[in-house]
């Protein structure tokens, strides 16, 4: 996902910390893109420009392809229970954080420096500090 996204800001022109800004200004609905493979989705990147979409509309429709991509493999089969929490450095791209909150259909809160979280808890975990659950 965080791959797909840093190639959809280096195709639009961006820096991968301007791809939530942009495509918070855009509405991807219009832009079909592939949301299964990161070369079909890629595919689709390069051909939505070409037909002149604009950079703001492909930017979101890539966030919401990847917000598709992870209910798809990951929530789907679950009970979503709120609040929803994401984490990990894509929980700074905007764009993704307002898509996945669209397709759960309910706010997504991001932490502070949540970049971090899994980190810490992996550090904590391997110290012993704290010890994992059953």
């Amino acid at each position: 996902s965080g791959r797909f996204l840093e190639m959809t800001a280096k195709r639009l022109g961006v820096d991968i910390t301007e791809l939530g800004p942009l495509a918070m200004k855009g509405m991807g609905d219009d832009v079909p893109m592939n949301s299964y493979c990161i070369v079909f989705g890629t595919q689709s990147l390069v051909n939505a420009l070409a037909e002149g979409h604009s950079k703001e509309n492909v930017a979101a429709a890539a966030c919401h392809s990847v917000a598709e991509q992870v209910f798809e493999q990951q929530l789907q089969e679950i009970d979503i229970k709120e609040p929803v929490v994401m984490v990990g450095g894509t929980s700074l791209i905007q764009g993704l954080v307002r898509a996945m909150g669209n397709l759960l259909q309910t706010e997504v809160v991001v932490p502070h420096h949540s970049q971090y979280i899994g980190s810490v808890g992996a550090a904590l975990l391997s110290s012993g500090f704290v010890e994992k659950s059953g």
